[in-house]
């Protein structure tokens, strides 16, 4: 992609274009729902998946200089295609869910899916006018600083435990099993997660937390510090199915908070969507919906 209309430049996105391409999204989130919810750290993960290739896989889009546009397309055919809000109704939005929908084509994917926030009823519009349908609802819920998890007494011979040397691809596997049960997730291979979840800077043993009889994970709790520094995010819970219904979620949220708050993170967060069935129950556990946003699909 060449110029696009004088003065803009379109061109994929360099490493050393990380800030900028965030700096778009910040901007977007901020203007939609006042706050952000991806940080550096996140995009880096995201961008050393190694089935990412940021060449073909990202755009930028310049006016004088000045990013105003940008666009990602990641491994399970999300993306994220934003425009600063002074840049809107030049054509930019089209011009990189164009170009989104036909890489993914190229790729052999068979969809590709974007979000809206509730707020958003600009983009809410354009995908819909774009033929894109609401795949399924997502709540980002908070635990208020004041408040906790209520521990839950465990079945015999069951603990919660940092993870060990040597289970992580039985961890991966007991996330994946039970994400793979949502309708119309595409799974994701072990280095792809290792990428966003092991080699995430700071991560350390509380930030991985199994619930295990022994040698046996029976679930899988993945926690990350946020950009503030009070805030720290449980990113993945997943109880094997066989084993729901006991307590281990609750314990490995409870246990997982408790940790994080004696580091200082005081504002426990944690996204769900309509394809988990789980919002009552962190509702239950004392958690609140700070933001909602729906997930977008079109088939190719």
């Amino acid at each position: 992609m060449g110029v696009v209309n004088a003065p803009h430049d379109v061109r994929p996105a360099r490493p050393e274009d990380l800030r900028e391409v965030l700096a778009v999204f910040h901007a977007v989130d901020l203007d939609t729902a006042g706050e952000t919810l991806l940080d550096a750290v996140d995009l880096e993960g995201f961008w050393s998946d190694p089935t990412f290739d940021a060449e073909h896989d990202t755009r930028l889009v310049f006016d004088g200089g000045r990013p105003v546009a940008a666009g990602s397309l990641f491994a399970n055919g999300f993306a994220r295609v934003d425009v600063v809000p002074d840049a809107c109704g030049r054509g930019l939005g089209t011009l990189l869910a164009d170009w989104v929908e036909r890489r993914q084509r190229e790729r052999g994917g068979d969809h590709c899916e974007q979000e809206a926030f509730e707020t958003d009823t600009r983009t809410r519009t354009f995908l819909e006018a774009r033929g894109y349908v609401p795949a399924h609802e997502t709540w980002s819920l908070e635990l208020p600083a004041d408040a906790t998890i209520a521990e839950r007494p465990l079945p015999d011979g069951v603990v919660v435990r940092p993870m060990r040397a040597g289970e992580e691809h039985v961890v991966h596997q007991v996330v994946e099993d039970a994400f793979n049960e949502w309708e119309g997730r595409t799974p994701r291979a072990f280095e792809s997660w290792k990428a966003l979840v092991l080699d995430r800077p700071g991560m350390t043993q509380d930030h991985l937390l199994v619930a295990a009889a022994g040698d046996d994970v029976l679930g899988a709790c993945v926690g990350m510090d946020g950009e503030s520094d009070d805030e720290y995010w449980v990113a993945q819970l997943a109880v094997r199915r066989d084993q729901r219904g006991r307590g281990l979620a609750q314990q490995l949220l409870a246990v997982s908070y408790a940790a994080a708050r004696a580091r200082g993170r005081t504002r426990g967060r944690l996204d769900t969507d309509s394809r988990t069935g789980a919002l009552s129950l962190y509702e239950r556990l004392g958690m609140h919906v700070t933001l909602s946003f729906t997930s977008y699909r079109l088939t190719l």
